[in-house]
Formats: C-alpha cells, sequence, structure tokens
C-alpha cells in the first residue's frame, strides 16, 4: 500500500493544480482506493508551516490521523509547495516522531521534482534534505524513479 500526503490549505491559491488532481483520482479509480487528502493550516491563529502541528500553538494540536496513517502503509510519498518551508517542516515533523523506528522512517520518499523551494533557499534546502536522508534514511528522488 502507497499513502501519497497532499499537504494545502483550502484557498483557492493553494488548491492541487489540475492535472495533478486528474492523475490522483485517475490513480485512486485504477487501483481502487482512496486518497487521503489533509488539510493543514485550519486554525486562522496560528501558522501551520507541517501537516503534523503548527510551530507555536497553546493547544499542542498533533495530527495523530496522518501519524497513525504513516504507520499503516509500506511507502509513503510526500511533494508540495514549497520545498524550503512547507514541505520541510512536515517531513522534520514526520522524521522527528519516528525517529526511534527506521522502519517507517526509510519507507518515506521525497519527490524531489515534484516541489520547488522559496527563491533563494535552494542551497539550504538541499543541505536539509541532504541531512534528513543522512539521519533519518528516507530517500530523495525523481517521480520518474518511482514506480507504482
Amino acid at each position: 500500500m502507497h499513502l501519497a500526503l497532499s499537504l494545502f490549505r483550502g484557498q483557492l491559491g493553494a488548491q492541487l493544480e489540475s492535472q495533478f488532481t486528474n492523475m490522483l483520482y485517475f490513480h485512486s479509480a485504477v487501483r481502487q482506493v482512496k486518497p487521503l487528502l489533509v488539510y493543514k493550516g485550519q486554525d486562522p491563529y496560528t501558522e501551520m508551516y507541517g501537516i503534523i502541528k503548527a510551530e507555536y500553538d497553546d493547544n499542542k494540536f498533533v495530527n495523530h490521523a496522518v501519524l497513525e496513517a504513516i504507520q499503516a502503509y509500506d511507502a509513503i510519498y510526500i511533494a508540495g509547495q514549497a520545498s524550503s518551508h512547507c514541505v520541510l517542516a512536515s517531513a522534520m515533523q514526520i522524521l522527528e516522531y519516528f525517529a526511534a523506528d527506521k522502519a517507517i522512517t526509510s519507507r518515506i520518499t521525497l519527490l524531489i521534482d515534484c516541489m520547488s523551494p522559496i527563491a533563494g533557499f535552494e542551497e539550504s534546502t538541499q543541505q536539509a534534505f541532504d541531512s534528513l536522508h543522512e539521519k533519518y534514511g528516507i530517500q530523495i528522488k525523481k517521480s520518474t524513479d518511482v514506480i507504482l
């Protein structure tokens, strides 16, 4: 089983690109699976760069539904915008939660060609991804190198 996390907010500018949405639903229909769409940043009083939790949150919300889903899948693919901020924060939150379980962290793949950093953050983002690869054993691949 594969899990593709789609990280987006409910705003028009943050919707999934229409062709990607078509591919997602076609893939789902062919494989007879339902995609898990996770809406982040629903609290208007705090930021939420990562999908698991806000950077600052008095309520200490943790998205356990996503963490439980990650445990249930054989492969987890992460993509989104912007790799330098939201994708990186999400990956770090997930990896920190599962830090002691390399069996889970090694199943995570960042789809490097399905994201891009904010201008000026290219080098630091690549360094951060390389560090996550070394520390947690995640994969960093192009989408064309992944066979689903």
